[in-house]
Formats: structure tokens, C-alpha cells, sequence
């Protein structure tokens, strides 16, 4: 079976009212401090769920996250510090999800984890964030899309 995760959430613990704050505050305040605040959030961020509890070992795993581009060096850091071997997708390597629009920003990252998915022929993905469990289940139904943590409710769309 060929498996991904989110990263935020679901491997790592997560906040949202903080990325909510750090895109309002991105609009007026200076780029390379709140830039700088974001890679140091990422780096004290606690393991929530290790891949390898839901992998067997004939399983492939793939970690699909809409992580920006200047915590690529930290994620990939703290991945290792963690001994979680997994190849990382980026969705969005050009910067460019606003994650003003939470929803709105939710259902881009999600077309773009199904488009991974499908060719990767990753057939499960976990994920937190509902709008993204949503999106995805709609666009993949022949893929099985668990929502793991997060919120309890399922948004209609």
C-alpha cells in the first residue's frame, strides 16, 4: 500500500490560530522577522503521530505538506531528528497559497495533494484539516482519505 501524511497536524502537533495570526500580521509587518518566528515555531513542534505506527513494512509512505518554502530546511531537519525517513512533497514550492482564505486555501492544497496522489498511486492519505478531507474524498473517491484529529465536523461544500 502506498500511503501519505500531513505534516501539520498529523505528524507534527499544530496550531492553527497561529498560522491564522502569522498571515494576518505577514500583510503589515516585517516579512523576515515573521519568516524567522514561523521556522522557529516549526522547530519546537512535538512528534503527535509517527508514520511508521500506521506503515507496514511492505508499505511506501509519502509525506504531503503545504509547508512554504523557507521551512524546508527545518522540516526536513526535524524529520530527521525525529528518524522519520519518509520522502517529502511540497504543494506549494512557489509560495503560492494564501493562507488568508483558510478555506479557500484548504481546497487549492487539496486539488494539489490529490494530483500527488494520483502520480505517486498513493491510494490512503491522512490528513487534519476537514476542508482538505472533504475536498479530497470529492475529487478522489476511489481513494480513502482519514481525517485524523482536527476538527470533528465534515464542512459541506
Amino acid at each position: 500500500m502506498r500511503m501519505s501524511f500531513d505534516l501539520d497536524g498529523v505528524i507534527t502537533d499544530s496550531e492553527k490560530w497561529f498560522f491564522g495570526i502569522l498571515s494576518t500580521l505577514r500583510q503589515m509587518h516585517n516579512k523576515e522577522l515573521l519568516d524567522a518566528i514561523e521556522i522557529l515555531y516549526y522547530s519546537t513542534r512535538q512528534i503527535r503521530y509517527n508514520p511508521f505506527q500506521f506503515l507496514s513494512a511492505r508499505d511506501e509512505g509519502f509525506i504531503i505538506t503545504a509547508r512554504k518554502p523557507i521551512s524546508h530546511a527545518i522540516t526536513e531537519s526535524w524529520l530527521l531528528n525525529h528518524a522519520i525517513y519518509l520522502p517529502i512533497i511540497y504543494v506549494d514550492p512557489d509560495n503560492s497559497i494564501d493562507w488568508i482564505d483558510y478555506m479557500e486555501s484548504s481546497y487549492e492544497s487539496a486539488k494539489r495533494k490529490v494530483d500527488i496522489m494520483g502520480l505517486r498511486e498513493i491510494t490512503t492519505h491522512l490528513d487534519n484539516n476537514p476542508y482538505i478531507v472533504t475536498k479530497m474524498r470529492q475529487l478522489m473517491p476511489s481513494a480513502t482519505i482519514i481525517q485524523i484529529g482536527g476538527e470533528p465536523c465534515q464542512p459541506s461544500m
